[in-house]
């Protein structure tokens, strides 16, 4: 694909984004331009230079974007030339205006534009630029720069970004399992499975189970799901239950040694994160206001009912027979469309 590498940073749905935009850019500044340079390579829809200034020789010592046998020629459409040239996919418009008064003359053409980017403005435009794009919900960039001293602002109305990065690792649930998992882990009879039956069991069913003869052997009930290993003495002893589990005259212990190897994040109590919870405060007050903060304030209403957060569904690749693989998954996934 032509644009891959930017792709594996945000996803389809962020090029989407990007291809679909307008940038208005107010003032063909040397920083404006190296701005715009910046988001046509990766593949904008259009973008629009509005300037009032004349090609200068100033402007050839300072700017890429022009060339000596533009000066005298209309800045704005010199820039706009030069700059789509870097991506034949997007479109370039240029506006022979000033600048600092466009949009209050045009306020009719904000709305086209996706994000305004307004470069080197004196101090008594911005906050006018500013109030007058948010006032049609167009997010602004205010940016400047004089010597080595940068300055770059954004104004933006709420806006709620998600983007869920997951860090792969397996919501086991073994301190809080739900029915069906019990009874998943309960199937399973370890003396009476050969030792290739056994060696095809899935490492959390090891698990679960040594997490039972461990509670057993420090005196609590083995269904007392919520204790866990909480200190690294502790999670040794796990890991010789585990151990305990090997079977004697099996040559394949693969299951074994993902089950070991999971010790550590099966100790991890299920939780939500303070973080999250803060929020669910707040979506409480907003959920009238977009869809965003009314799933977050029903997310909020179940985890304060059931003190976890609705399953992914997602179970990892592990040493398993099919049919057993399979069954797993449909327990999770059925957990997840149930929470859902």
């Amino acid at each position: 694909k032509r644009y891959d590498r930017q792709l594996r940073l945000w996803g389809g749905h962020g090029q989407a984004a990007l291809e679909s935009a307008h940038i208005l850019l107010l003032n063909g500044s040397p920083l404006g331009t190296e701005i715009l340079k910046n988001l046509i390579l990766p593949g904008i829809q259009a973008f629009t230079v509005v300037d009032a200034q004349v090609v200068t020789r100033r402007d050839l010592g300072n700017n890429f974007f022009v060339t000596r046998d533009q000066l005298g020629q209309p800045r704005a459409a010199a820039l706009a030339s030069l700059l789509g040239e870097l991506n034949e996919d997007v479109e370039a418009h240029s506006i022979q205006h000033d600048p600092w008064t466009f949009l209050t003359e045009t306020p009719a053409a904000i709305a086209q534009y996706s994000v305004i980017i307004v470069a080197d403005a004196p101090r008594s435009h911005q906050r006018a630029i500013e109030a007058l794009a948010l006032a049609h919900g167009v997010p602004v960039v205010i940016a400047s720069v004089d010597g080595f001293i940068g300055f770059l602002q954004l104004a933006h109305r709420e806006a709620a970004v998600l983007e869920s990065h997951s860090d792969g690792a397996f919501d086991m649930r073994l301190d809080k399992p739900f029915p069906e998992l019990d009874q998943f882990v309960a199937a399973y009879d370890l003396d009476a499975l050969s030792p290739t039956e056994r060696s095809y069991v899935p490492y959390l069913v090891l698990l679960a189970k040594a997490l039972r003869q461990w509670r057993q052997a420090i005196g609590h009930a083995p269904e007392d799901a919520a204790r866990l290993p909480a200190t690294a003495d502790e999670r040794q002893a796990l890991r010789a239950a585990t151990e305990a589990l090997r079977h004697p005259s099996s040559q394949d212990t693969e299951n074994i040694e993902q089950a070991l190897k999971a010790v550590f994040r099966a100790s991890q109590p299920t939780t939500v994160p303070d973080t999250l919870t803060a929020l669910f405060d707040r979506a409480s007050c907003y959920a009238a206001r977009d869809r965003f903060w009314f799933a977050l304030a029903a997310i909020g209403q179940m985890t304060a009912s059931t003190g976890v957060l609705p399953h992914d569904g997602v179970v990892p690749d592990m040493k398993a027979d099919t049919q057993a693989y399979v069954a797993l998954q449909n327990v999770y996934r059925a957990r997840s469309r149930a929470d859902i």
